[in-house]
């Protein structure tokens, strides 16, 4: 899962793949690292319109790494927004 997820980041975006990434990244029941992964390709194909992801997820505990994706997304996505 976590390198099916990495390697959906790596696809031109399209709303199944982020279809998909979300449902990862908010399912509880997932790895962190999974989680982590999911976030980061969210990051790099969408920031702006998986801003509630993000959020929703940005109290969450470092474990895996996931937090750090998060918080990693989440500057992306208002670097996008400013440049805009």
């Amino acid at each position: 899962r976590t390198e099916a997820s990495r390697a959906l980041g790596q696809l031109a975006k399209n709303d199944e793949d982020l279809k998909a990434l979300r449902a990862i990244a908010l399912d509880a029941k997932q790895p962190f690292i999974v989680v982590a992964t999911a976030v980061s390709s969210l990051g790099t194909l969408s920031p702006r319109d998986n801003m509630d992801v993000f959020k929703k997820l940005a109290d969450i505990s470092d474990r895996g790494g996931a937090n750090a994706a998060v918080q990693a997304a989440l500057k992306k996505a208002a670097a996008e927004a400013i440049s805009e």
